[in-house]
């Protein structure tokens, strides 16, 4: 199946366009928060939602190609009466691996490297996020939200939530920020999600 061509009104594209000069100047403050949400287009209460896809990725290769493949061939165009696809990004923020020090200098460095890592989670989902509005103005609604925690309990869990249709990951990524990708995770996923899983495996 090809990309969608999209053929969206010039104030739809202009709307896009202006949304997207504020992505990479969003904030979050929410240092407390499991679930952070990075971007949101449009506000989720307006939308006339047709599916809900999830995706997961974590800035590695083989989750770009995930996310390719998804736009390529899984979200469709708008139907007749206007309602739209929203993709929902999710990426597992903050999962370095470092086990906690008891002296204070150690935990400020911990404490450093968790927001470094927050921090590039919410860069990541931006500019995915950037992608697929670029990509599919005006076609598509998008939602990214960074998670906290095991990927395989908290992805299943944020899909559930979100009453999702589909969540589609890569294979055998291992990112800076969260190990989401091997197979362990993706197999699990699978098992236990309450949704269809489409692995997108990466031919060498």
């Amino acid at each position: 199946m090809s990309p969608i061509e999209s053929s969206a009104p010039q104030s739809d594209t202009t709307q896009v366009a202006e949304h997207l000069a504020k992505v990479s100047l969003a904030s979050v403050d929410s240092n407390d928060l499991l679930h952070e949400e990075v971007l949101s287009y449009p506000a989720p209460a307006s939308a006339l939602r047709h599916r809900v896809i999830c995706i997961a990725i974590d800035g590695t290769d083989l989750a770009d190609y995930a996310l390719e493949y998804a736009l390529q061939n899984v979200v469709s165009p708008p139907t007749p009466s206007g309602m739209k696809d929203e993709i929902v990004l999710l990426i597992i923020a903050g999962d370095i691996g470092i086990p906690l020090s008891p002296t204070h200098q150690d935990r400020e460095a911990q404490e450093r490297l968790e927001e470094a890592s927050k921090l590039q989670s919410h860069e990541i989902l931006r500019a995915a996020g950037r992608k697929v509005l670029e990509r599919l103005p005006g076609s598509v609604l998008c939602r990214a939200i960074a998670l906290r925690g095991d990927p395989r309990e908290e992805i299943a869990e944020k899909v559930k939530e979100l009453g999702a249709d589909l969540l589609v990951v890569g294979s055998h990524g291992r990112g800076l920020v969260g190990r989401m990708f091997l197979g362990s995770v993706s197999d699990a996923l699978v098992r236990t999600c309450d949704v269809p899983v489409l692995v997108a495996r990466k031919v060498k």
